[in-house]
This record gives structure tokens, sequence and C-alpha cells, in this order.
């Protein structure tokens, strides 16, 4: 894959999951949810998953606007 893409645009439909939470209440769960950030800046927050260790969402589409620069991760 590239080192670099100049730019990421379109839509796109993501499938959001966790797994190996810690159980951090007193049933052994936990209250699992998710925030997805883009350049520091926060795009997306899931609902709560309460009492669940593999929490799930639906899926979630979102639209990258063509100035929004993209940089791969090693």
């Amino acid at each position: 894959p590239p080192e670099f893409i100049e730019f990421l645009e379109g839509d796109f439909e993501i499938h959001l999951s966790a797994s190996g939470l810690p159980k951090v209440d007193l049933l052994g769960s936990c209250d699992g949810f998710l925030k997805i950030l883009w350049a520091g800046k926060e795009i997306h927050k899931t609902e709560v998953r309460k009492n669940t260790l593999k929490p799930t969402w639906d899926a979630w589409r979102y639209r990258f606007p063509e100035s929004l620069p993209f940089k791969e991760r090693d």
C-alpha cells in the first residue's frame, strides 16, 4: 500500500465492534462506547452499550470531504 494517500473522499459504511474490554464493574462487565477522531476532531460517537464485554453497533455511514487529508499509519 502507498505510504501516503493525498486525499480520502467518498461515502463509507463502517461496522463497529469491540472485544477484550476490561471488567470494570461489580458484575464483571463494562459499559462500552467508541469515539471516532479524525485529525484530532471528533466525527462520531456511538451509543453506550451497557453490561457487555463485546459491544456491537449498527453500521455507521460517513462522507469524507475532498479536503480532509489522510495519512496511513504503519
